[in-house]
């Protein structure tokens, strides 16, 4: 079996499709056959496993990283009760993850265009990503531009950039051509996206009496009687009907002051979880900003209150996070206390915006052994020898490697190799530019040719002279 490692964000149905594609499985049982019998030639039973874990398996991942990187579980399970608040692909969850792990959370397969450009012009090949099978965000976060979707039944058993060259790539109708850069739709997006790199689902008590607290706090309505205007009647006045009808069941039936289950029951439930997409659009509705949303309910996660800051809070959605952050991470050395200090936000929630990212904290990375043969491996020696050299253990450099995305080993060269921060210090204080969206896109350019050298040194060093074709590259081999 070729082994096929999923790319940055992708969708694990998407992955499945990827890895029999590329097998030449000639249908689902053939896919179903060759990935049970690689999962018995690992020491594993795969009859009682959940699929979700089987790829995890078959990636070199820990089930429960995997799932965070590339199930939906984390959108499906935005609440859940006490007691069942499992990490999302822990052993615990495997019920859930058998169920739905290897759903999108909307119906369908959905790319963009501009995505698959860069994508085969940086890799080669394209993928399917789980940001663009977000219930309600028919636009692409990254470029702002509505997504198309595959028109074809078995979808996932191709990758998107062979669907567009046979002319499968059906347009989405949407309410507004290209997605605000602010206002109800761009909260949504973003809070949708934080939502869906969380680890494990929020308590529903905890979660929903947030919600309710801040619907009090506006005079809304509560209660399923009176005259006061509810949560729904607020949302209705905040975006368009067709964008609620496409995405809330039953709405084209919904009156003013009616109450409506889906999205006012959230402030009403005590302990039982709502619909995802509804916990989304819920506090889309009833903030201000993604990151007010954001901290109110984690605070009440930890059953803290939340305390407004002195400084005026500016939000830090999807856009920022994918692309503006850049030179915050180079210019604050990736020391997450630094970064949190100048962007004035939570420590612990900019650890889990980074986390998600594959961006980890390079606090004393200069000193760290394993961190070194981190970067040996990188610039060209076999994993084991750079192990041996510094003298770790294998196992904690591949858990470091299965944290880190291509833009870390720039990120470290460019912290080593840049001249003193006073020599190029711009206006804005940052001491390199800040890039806009556009931008963003010659930085990740960058990040993908250190990518490539990684793996061309990775496959270098593992290729295996009985089966010269079993650690086949991504990149090098769809690009045939």
């Amino acid at each position: 079996m070729i082994e096929v490692a999923p790319m940055p964000d992708e969708l694990t149905a998407g992955h499945l499709g990827r890895l029999g594609w590329l097998n030449g499985c000639l249908n689902e049982n053939d896919l179903t056959v060759m990935i049970k019998d690689a999962v018995v030639k690992l020491g594993f039973d795969p009859e009682s496993m959940p699929r979700l874990r089987q790829l995890a398996l078959l990636s070199n991942m820990d089930g429960h990283d995997y799932a965070r990187k590339h199930s939906m579980l984390a959108s499906f399970r935005v609440a859940a009760k006490a007691g069942k608040n499992f990490d999302h692909g822990a052993e615990t969850s495997a019920a859930y993850s058998k169920r739905l792990g290897m759903l999108p959370q909307r119906g369908g397969a959905y790319c963009c265009p501009q995505c698959i450009a860069e994508d085969l012009k940086d890799w080669g090949f394209s993928w399917y990503r789980r940001n663009h099978h977000l219930v309600g965000i028919d636009w692409c976060v990254v470029h702002d531009s509505k997504l198309s979707l595959v028109d074809h039944r078995n979808a996932f058993s191709r990758v998107p950039h062979l669907w567009q060259m046979e002319n499968k790539l059906i347009p989405l109708t949407v309410v507004v051509e290209h997605l605000p850069q602010n206002g109800f739709l761009r909260r949504f997006a973003e809070i949708s996206t934080m939502l869906l790199a969380r680890e494990r689902p929020f308590l529903a008590d905890r979660i929903n009496g947030a919600l309710a607290k801040q619907a009090a706090a506006l005079e809304l309505r509560l209660s399923r009687t009176g005259r006061r205007p509810l949560i729904s009647d607020r949302l209705s006045t905040q975006v368009a009907a067709p964008w609620l009808c496409a995405h809330l069941p039953s709405w084209h039936e919904k009156q003013p002051s009616e109450y409506f289950q889906r999205i006012d029951a959230l402030a009403t439930m005590k302990t039982l979880p709502g619909v995802g997409e509804a916990y989304a659009m819920a506090m889309a509705s009833l903030y201000d900003t993604t990151e007010t949303a954001m901290e109110d309910v984690c605070a009440a996660e930890t059953g803290q209150q939340r305390t407004p800051s002195k400084h005026r809070r500016v939000s830090r959605g999807a856009t920022f996070w994918n692309g503006e952050f850049w030179p915050y991470y180079l210019k604050c050395h990736g020391q997450i206390n630094v970064i949190a200090e100048r962007l004035q936000l939570d420590a612990d929630h900019v650890g889990e915006v980074l986390a998600a990212l594959g961006l980890p904290s390079l606090h004393n990375h200069e000193q760290s052994k394993r961190w070194a043969a981190f970067i040996r491996f990188c610039s060209g020696e076999s994993l084991s020898a750079a192990c041996i050299a510094e003298q770790v253990n294998q196992s904690e450099v591949e858990v470091l490697l299965r944290k880190c995305s291509a833009r870390v080993m720039l990120a470290i060269r460019k912290i080593k190799n840049d001249p003193p921060i006073a020599q190029k210090r711009s206006p804005s204080g940052l001491g390199e530019r800040i890039l806009s969206p556009r931008a963003r896109h010659e930085d990740n350019h960058r990040a993908s040719e250190v990518r490539r050298e990684t793996d061309d040194q990775r496959l270098h060093s593992e290729r295996q002279t009985t089966d010269p074709t079993r650690h086949l590259g991504n990149r090098r081999f769809c690009a045939k």
